[in-house]
């Protein structure tokens, strides 16, 4: 029996991710070294699954297909911000404004209809973000600790909201890699 590492998220348009490219470059420029996400591959992560048997794909697709009960709506890009210590941080990220509060019943509504099929979900509260790149050592955190505190993010970008995507990823020495295994349009 084989499974695949698995996570739920909502795509980031692609007249949005050259911005968040341009800030992954002005950070590189600043000291900050690390792994960076690539462009194609820039999401926001509603619910990581992490292993689910290849049998039960077609299950966790079926209870996702039913689960979007919400019609499209906006986000906007937020702040810079970081997980880890603020003196090393391990993960880099652009948050997100979920002013009409539906990404969060998004979330609510997917980790639901999961739990009805027997996925387990993560516990922890949902912090929406696009992660931008992750450190591998100490040292590479504080080069992005000092970036951090020079380069600043003007977020204006915003887009709406129309789907959500269920992925498998492989993990190598490369970085992740990420397979679209099923598209949900977002209607009520």
């Amino acid at each position: 029996m084989s499974a695949l590492r698995c996570f739920l998220a909502v795509p980031v348009p692609q007249d949005v991710k050259p911005r968040l490219v341009e800030v992954q470059r002005a950070l590189e420029g600043a000291g900050a070294h690390g792994r960076w996400v690539p462009i194609d591959q820039l999401h926001l992560t509603l619910i990581f699954l992490g292993a689910i048997a290849a049998e039960r794909l077609a299950m966790v697709s079926e209870a996702l297909a039913n689960a979007p009960a919400l019609n499209p709506f906006p986000l906007q890009l937020g702040g810079l911000g970081c997980f880890g210590a603020r003196r090393s941080p391990r993960v880099l990220w652009v948050g997100v404004h979920d002013a009409s509060g539906r990404l969060v019943q998004l979330h609510q509504q997917s980790a639901t209809a999961l739990r009805k099929v027997g996925v387990t979900v993560e516990s922890r509260p949902f912090h929406p973000h696009i992660t931008l790149g992750r450190t591998r050592t100490v040292g590479e955190g504080r080069g992005l600790a000092k970036a951090l505190r020079t380069v600043t993010f003007d977020a204006n970008e915003s887009w709406l909201v129309n789907e959500m995507r269920f992925y498998s990823s492989t993990l190598s020495s490369a970085g992740a890699t990420h397979r679209l295994l099923q598209s949900f349009p977002l209607q009520a």
